[in-house]
């Protein structure tokens, strides 16, 4: 027997109003994220729906190390998503000096929403201080990067926590990972540097103001 769908939310915020609350770009006369997080440049390289076909070999830790992994939002009843990929290398550079991957995600309801971010307090945090991999098919150069996982943390409604990928010294690569909930939507952000960032919940609490009351 199939379960029936809940009915949305009078008002719930829905898939076309997803590009909006991630920023509409460059040439829209929207602000960019560069100019949010204060940096030189940072170019979108990616836009998709559904989720990413990176995944992660610690279901039970949920999506704890990037936005958009199958595993954080399997069985979590929402409705529709969509990512925004910038990256910091210019055109014709092969170096990343940062990337920020944006989600947003509609549920039913906001307390569907608002229980999704209550459920990774607990799946992140049982995966502090553990390596979580994450699985990329169709990278040549790094299918596989394990990172370990640090203490999240929720604060003014925005759980944070961040992971250090391991390898060489001379390839660091660190990202802080955000997530939070307005209304029927989720925010899910990520943006990753060299020597790390502190910026994501900025991003997080920037995407959330932008979702319609």
């Amino acid at each position: 027997m199939t379960t029936p769908k809940p009915e949305p939310e009078p008002n719930a915020i829905h898939a076309g109003q997803l590009g909006r609350i991630l920023g509409l770009g460059a040439g829209s006369g929207d602000v960019s994220i560069s100019t949010v997080l204060g940096v030189e440049y940072l170019g979108k390289t990616a836009e998709f729906f559904g989720l990413s076909n990176w995944s992660s070999d610690r279901p039970d830790c949920g999506g704890v190390l990037l936005p958009s992994l199958p595993q954080g939002y399997d069985n979590s009843g929402f409705i529709d998503t969509r990512t925004h990929v910038h990256d910091g290398a210019k055109p014709g550079e092969t170096d990343s000096r940062m990337m920020a991957e944006q989600q947003a995600t509609t549920f039913y309801t906001t307390t569907a929403a608002a229980d999704f971010v209550t459920m990774a307090v607990t799946k992140w945090g049982k995966c502090a201080n553990q390596v979580v991999t994450v699985n990329k098919p169709k990278s040549s150069e790094n299918p596989r990067e394990p990172y370990i996982v640090g203490e999240p943390a929720m604060v003014d409604g925005i759980l944070t926590v961040t992971a250090t990928r391991q390898g060489p010294p001379e390839d660091p690569w660190q990202c802080q990972h955000s997530l939070t909930s307005r209304r029927n939507v989720v925010i899910d952000v990520a943006i990753c540097a060299p020597t790390g960032s502190t910026q994501a919940p900025l991003l997080a609490r920037w995407s959330a103001d932008r979702v319609p009351q």
